[in-house]
């Protein structure tokens, strides 16, 4: 078969659904398609069309919905069958933020803070961006920084922090969409005795935690740290050293990201953050494994 579905496919209400199934052969190949296990006849099917000379089905939005399931195309001629993969439709609604009724979090000056963001579950996830009112982006940096989880953290606050419209951003790339997320007033508390603190991490929680990776993925581990002074982060790698041609340092070195996993990027990380007062420690135990994917196990 020279052309065949992805393996898995998320539709929301703005789109067609398009399975894509294309052989060659000689004699002729003629097609056909099983749904959840069961043949599927697409020209019996309400709003299903099937492009002429090959597999490939078209579902008009409207339908979209009643065709979630498991489809898997046939190209079958004199001298045999190909078949092709599993392809999973999932149908996903468009995200709405629920209503809710959001309170000042009040801090006092120096101490640390989280904004949440906790924006509506999808099957593909939103990206999170922190703006004020006037549509301009929080600034970050080593003290003020975003994590993986689109929280808000604070390794110390400033009086200058105060603000009434801290507003969480998502944005669904599948459904293009984006929402808000009512906004958060933060309320600095002045003093003139800022506590010095040394380093405790806010994410990840505890001092040891474990990472699954896939074999050509990304991997991405996350150390964010509060006290005052603003702690610095730096990893080390406790069984070999780190790949540098595959490293990178993100988020002011919160975040250590490799590309293109290999089997020998198996084993453990550590951050370190420190600041004058002290530092504070978290183990990454990282494990990689193969793709594992169809074509593996057919």
């Amino acid at each position: 078969m020279t052309e065949q579905p992805a393996e898995k496919l998320v539709v929301f209400p703005s789109d067609d659904i398009v399975l894509r199934c294309e052989a060659t052969g000689n004699p002729p190949v003629t097609f056909r398609w099983t749904k959840d296990g069961r043949r599927f006849d697409p020209r019996r099917e309400a709003g299903v069309t099937v492009v002429e000379g090959s597999g490939t089905l078209y579902v008009n939005n409207s339908q979209a919905a009643r065709h979630q399931g498991v489809y898997r195309c046939y190209a079958s001629n004199a001298l045999g069958t190909a078949m092709g993969p599993e392809i999973h439709v999932v149908t996903d609604s468009t995200p709405q933020w629920p209503k809710e009724k959001v309170s000042p979090v009040e801090v006092e000056e120096g101490e640390s803070v989280v904004l949440p963001c906790n924006p509506p579950a999808s099957v593909v996830p939103p990206k999170i961006y922190w703006l004020n009112s006037r549509i301009v982006h929080i600034t970050q940096d080593e003290r003020v920084a975003m994590g993986q989880d689109g929280f808000l953290y604070f390794a110390n606050v400033r009086s200058s922090d105060s603000h009434p419209d801290y507003i969480c951003h998502a944005h669904y790339l599948g459904p293009r969409t984006i929402i808000q997320k009512e906004p958060l007033e933060l309320r600095v508390r002045p003093t003139n005795s800022v506590k010095f603190r040394q380093p405790r991490l806010m994410m990840p929680p505890g001092g040891t935690s474990s990472h699954l990776a896939l074999r050509g993925s990304s991997l991405a581990l996350e150390c964010i740290a509060e006290g005052f002074p603003t702690p610095t982060v730096e990893w080390v790698r406790l069984n070999g050293r780190l790949p540098a041609e595959r490293l990178a340092l993100e988020n002011s070195r919160k975040t250590l990201r490799i590309r293109d996993v290999v089997e020998e990027d198996d084993g453990e990380y550590q951050c370190i953050a420190r600041n004058t007062q002290g530092t504070a420690r978290h183990s990454y135990t990282v494990t990689v494994e193969g793709t594992g994917g169809a074509a593996g196990r057919e």
